[in-house]
């Protein structure tokens, strides 16, 4: 991982230098020199790195002795939830609270959908990660949703294209970071060989433990996330 973000920063500062020794550049920071879309971008990259849907999905794998088939059918209602999320969730919000207002509520929601996973035991019944899983699920892709229409929406006309990249780039720096973490944890917790699991009582207390870690530190991202947008809501009223 740390090779890997040398030779990214290695290759993107000259790329940077490049662009911004142009005349004209074609991607220009000043689109985001506004602090309210500097916020909504972290928000993105923020709930990005929440997604817990595919580490659930695997956790189940160990936890029910579940094949790979049967864990993607367990998570279909958090799909389902994604779907509403998506297309009556955010529609709802904006249309109460407008998009920056919708976007922090959604965030404050997810800090809260995860605490459940605090309360996860190696004898937690299945429902229970499919009901914390539909829930952050439908939270999740409203907020996704929402943020990333408000953050189009703040774009100047001239920089719709500057600002789409840079919420791309929030986005997939924040699912990456994700992985990284959440992956690290999930994965490390049970041992695998030749593509057969062998888990322990040990392994799944270990599990368990990695996923309230994951509850914990999903709902503080979350969390980091309302609280900026509610401070600069706050400035702006004042």
């Amino acid at each position: 991982m740390i090779v890997g973000a040398v030779v990214a920063l290695g290759a993107g500062l000259p790329c940077l230098l490049l662009v911004r020794s142009q005349p004209h550049p074609g991607l220009t920071f000043a689109a985001v020199s506004d602090r309210t879309m500097r916020v909504l971008l972290l928000a993105v990259g923020l709930v990005s790195f929440v997604g817990l849907l595919t580490f659930v999905s695997i956790a189940m794998e160990y936890f029910y002795d579940m094949t790979p088939f049967q864990a993607s059918l367990a998570v279909i209602p958090a799909q389902i939830g994604a779907i509403i999320g998506a297309k009556v969730v955010a529609t709802w919000a904006i249309r109460r609270w407008g998009g920056t207002r919708a976007s922090r509520a959604l965030l404050f929601i997810i800090a809260i959908a995860m605490l459940p996973l605090l309360g996860v035991q190696a004898d937690t019944p299945a429902w229970y990660l499919v009901g914390i899983a539909a829930i952050f699920s439908c939270a999740g892709m409203g907020a996704l949703t929402v943020l990333n229409a408000e953050v189009m929406r703040r774009a100047p006309a001239a920089s719709t294209g500057s600002v789409s990249s840079f919420r791309t780039a929030a986005s997939s720096i924040g699912a990456a970071f994700g992985v990284a973490v959440f992956g690290t944890l999930i994965i490390s917790a049970v041992q695998v060989d030749a593509g057969i699991t062998a888990v322990s009582l040990a392994q799944l207390e270990e599990l368990a433990e990695r996923l309230r870690m994951v509850g914990a530190i999903s709902s503080a991202a979350a969390l980091l996330g309302g609280l900026a947008l509610l401070r600069v809501l706050r400035r702006q009223t004042n």
